[in-house]
């Protein structure tokens, strides 16, 4: 990077312009022929019996030539050299396995994303012998290696790479006076400052990358280093109750830290029959080749000149290509899929080493770092078409002019990106590395659009040489989107098993009946509307929690308060509501537009499965859940290919009932909530009745400040599914503290209630305006105050009748209503 400095300011001359693609999937995906998607389990098993055949070569070879090192064989003027022979021998041996080794490692990693065959059995069956045998729990990796690959580049998504920002690192706050957003310009007080505390020094970077090559693999699956860090201290790959899992991975877990501890196991029994020294030599140099070459290279180099200087395989396939001053991150605003898969690079093994030395690295290790940008766009494209893939993607790229072909990689490479890729800045949403001075050798390029909203807003007009005009706007949101993007995987976060048993404490006390037995969903499904026999017979036990519910943190009766369930998820087969008549547990079926079937002093309180049985049976919500379609409706990785999803969120839709404790709730505490992007941007009354005390400004104020604060220390950190969410709550008495009822998609399907999407919207474009914004019905006149009409009014009656009384006065549509009637009954004779 080049820099002048002239009156106290350091400016880069030379700052590369990087264009933020416009591409959509199906662009990227067009371009590639489409038998590159075929995959083959006999070609790929062909791979894989080769790369343990050139293993097996390479040990009896190295073991032939072990004979020879000897007095008898050949002269020596020194007894040392034969150590340092049979020494430099082994080292070799460690260097060609662990290079091949990263072969098969590239294959294995192809049954994580479905690439090694077409049948699923068969990929997580090799997937699991390989990666256990080389130390890695598969099904951990393959599920949190998969969400990297949905949201790489992503600030708060993304799973690893994850650029630390200049509030992370405590330095000075930017100065908008002082120095360039982009990076271009700095003032050298500023820079001095940056430098001191980053410390620039050349022996730091050289320890941190040789500390971070050395213990980056292992302890980013122990302990999240390196990975997203939004995530809890202790998160890690073992544990099953890790967030980085559904409670559906459990088990999946657990397969996958057995074939670990059968990895260890048999590695101690190894060293326990031949020694610590054979297995060493045999199988843990090669491994630290493959997982640390570059550092003991590196050291074998200044020790003994050996010729081996060659590059960090993993690092080199992970953090080289992730990791460089000329690829962008992004947040929320400017993600998309293809964005993320283009902010990677190609770059060839081994190539620093010239030509012939970048064909060994990448026939051995399958073209993996030369394929990595396609391997991004279409993950289960394998290997063997890999290379087609990427040329006919290259070829797409560059009508686009976008280039992602980086330096080859090695020592010199890596000690430069750490040098260069120091900081990333709290603002904004396309992001670019700066170094220890505070300068970035990229900037973004957005050809004829408008970008970026909580700063200042720059538009540049390209020609086909560049850019030729810049000049700033005034900020808009008509760029943003209404509705964020949202998967899949998106929506079964909200299913209630889901979040229930991270929010447990702050939640109502509740029971998950799951799976649902095909005969109770065939009772669902049913047009008629009957109670089986017997039901009403079994009583659920008595409760006393027929007044308000209170706060654990202000209240002493403990069974008035939402608690924890320890048994929050019962997984039956068969499971039918009858057998469950709890003790001191009465049910609260969210079913709220069937409530006028019950009481009406206690809306919504089952006292009895044939309760259960009427709510449901007469809702017209629950059939939104029954449908898989319904439920998935809207969501944006629909058009998408299975590439682009983590795959286990979408294999298995299971419908679940819910039994929630019967509370009389004052619903004039109860609100809704909206966050957007992590940001929480409004709170709507839910209950559309005029309250006195609603409309008192020091309670408005109370509201606001305390459901802030108590999201920020008892939800944010907690819920890490994703950044756009809606939750409801009920308030305590004294509005200090909140209980949690649900959370929803921030989709169309959620009502906004008092505001609207379009409002909300603007709201999470106004920084630095104050949020969140509260909404209450202000006046008895509000548009949206209810006027003595129940809630759901429209259930209440046939649909017929919902339908003959449209556009008609009283009198005709009793003319009408009673022609059908008479219709029915002359059909009804005609039948008999």
């Amino acid at each position: 990077m080049k820099t002048t400095s002239a009156d106290g300011v350091t400016t880069v001359v030379d700052q590369a312009q990087f264009i933020i693609p416009d591409l959509t999937v199906k662009d990227l995906l067009s371009s590639i022929p489409s038998h590159c998607f075929k995959r083959s389990a006999f070609r790929s098993s062909l791979y894989m019996f080769w790369d343990f055949f050139l293993i097996a070569c390479i040990y009896k070879t190295a073991t032939y030539f072990d004979t020879l090192i000897n007095p008898a064989t050949f002269s020596l003027p020194s007894p040392f050299l034969y150590t340092f022979a049979r020494f430099a021998l082994w080292s070799l041996y460690g260097f060609a396995v662990g290079l091949v080794a990263t072969g098969l490692w590239v294959v294995a990693h192809e049954c994580g994303h479905q690439a090694f065959s077409e049948s699923k059995f068969i990929n997580n069956a090799v997937g699991w012998v390989l990666h256990s045998g080389l130390g890695v729990p598969y099904h951990s990796w393959r599920i949190s290696h998969a969400k990297h690959h949905a949201s790489t580049g992503h600030m708060s998504q993304d799973q690893v790479f994850v650029p630390k920002t200049r509030s992370q690192l405590r330095l000075p706050a930017f100065d908008s006076a002082k120095e360039d957003v982009w990076g271009s310009s700095i003032s050298n007080e500023v820079m001095n400052e940056l430098r001191e505390a980053l410390g620039e020094s050349p022996i730091g970077a050289m320890y941190y990358s040789t500390a971070y090559l050395l213990f980056g693999w292992p302890l980013y699956l122990i302990t999240n280093a390196s990975g997203q860090k939004r995530y809890p201290a202790g998160t890690n790959h073992f544990n099953p109750n890790s967030v980085i899992f559904s409670p559906n991975h459990y088990g999946q877990i657990i397969a996958s830290d057995i074939g670990v501890m059968i990895w260890l196991g048999t590695l101690i029994a190894w060293i326990y029959k031949s020694g610590f020294a054979e297995v060493f030599r045999l199988y843990l140099v090669p491994y630290l080749w493959h997982v640390f070459s570059r550092v003991l290279c590196a050291l074998e180099a200044d020790l003994f000149s050996c010729p081996i200087r060659v590059n960090h395989w993993l690092i080199l396939i992970t953090f080289l290509q992730h990791t460089d001053p000329l690829l962008p991150h992004y947040r929320a605003p400017e993600f998309t899929f293809p964005r993320g898969a283009l902010a990677t690079l190609d770059r060839n093994l081994l190539g620093d080493l010239g030509s012939f030395m970048g064909w060994i690295g990448a026939c051995t290790t399958h073209g993996i770092s030369e394929t990595h940008v396609a391997h991004h766009v279409a993950s289960k494209i394998p290997h063997y078409h890999a290379w087609e893939a990427t040329y006919a993607l290259r070829k797409r790229l560059g009508q686009s002019g976008i280039k992602l072909q980086g330096a080859p990689g090695g020592w010199k490479e890596v000690y430069r990106v750490m040098r260069e890729c120091r900081f990333v800045e709290d603002e904004g949403d396309v992001l670019f590395y700066k170094n220890s001075k505070g300068l970035a050798a990229t900037r973004p390029v957005f050809p004829d659009r408008i970008f970026e909203r909580s700063i200042r807003y720059t538009r540049w007009e390209e020609d086909e040489y560049g850019a030729i005009d810049i000049f700033s706007m005034s900020s808009s949101t008509s760029d943003i989107p209404l509705f964020p993007f949202i998967t899949r995987k998106d929506v079964l976060a909200f299913q209630f098993s889901s979040w229930y048993p991270s929010f447990s404490a702050l939640t109502i006390k509740s029971t998950v009946i799951r799976p649902l037995s095909s005969d109770f969903r065939a009772y669902l499904d049913a047009d008629s509307v009957f109670v089986p026999n017997g039901s009403e017979d079994v009583q659920f036990g008595e409760t006393h929690s027929d007044r308000p519910a209170q706060s654990t943190l202000q209240d002493d009766d403990d069974s008035t308060v939402p608690e924890e369930d320890g048994d929050e998820d019962k997984d039956k087969d068969g499971v039918h509501p009858q057998q469950f008549a709890f003790p001191e547990l009465d049910a609260l079926i969210r079913s709220a537009d069937a409530s006028w079937l019950l009481p009406s002093s206690s809306p919504l309180k089952c006292t009895s499965p044939a309760d259960v049985y009427l709510l449901l049976k007469s809702s017209d919500f629950i059939t939104h859940d029954l449908s898989p379609d319904m439920v998935f409706a809207g969501c944006d990785d629909l058009s998408l290919t299975s590439e682009v999803v983590a795959e286990d969120a979408v294999d298995k839709y299971e419908l679940e009932l819910v039994l929630r404790k019967w509370y009389a709730m004052d619903r004039s505490r109860e609100m809704r909530c909206f966050v957007r992007e992590g940001l929480f941007v409004g709170i709507s009354q839910r209950d559309m009745n005029y309250y006195d005390f609603m409309n008192e400004s020091d309670t408005q104020a109370k509201i606001v400040s305390s459901v802030k604060t108590y999201w920020e220390t008892h939800v944010k950190p907690k819920w890490t599914k994703t950044e756009n969410y809606v939750f409801d709550i009920l308030l305590t008495r004294d509005l200090e503290r909140f209980h949690i009822l649900d959370f929803n998609p921030y989709a169309p399907r959620t009502d906004a209630l008092l505001f609207t999407y379009e409002e909300l919207r603007d709201l999470a474009a106004s920084v630095p305006t104050p949020l969140p914004r509260l909404r209450i019905i202000d006046s008895r006149a509000h548009p949206a105050a209810v006027h003595n009409a129940p809630a759901h009014q429209h259930n209440m009656v046939p649909f017929e009748a919902l339908s003959l009384s449209s556009g008609r006065d009283i009198g005709d549509f009793r003319e009408v209503w009673e022609e059908q009637i008479k219709r029915g009954m002359e059909e009804s004779d005609e039948s008999d």
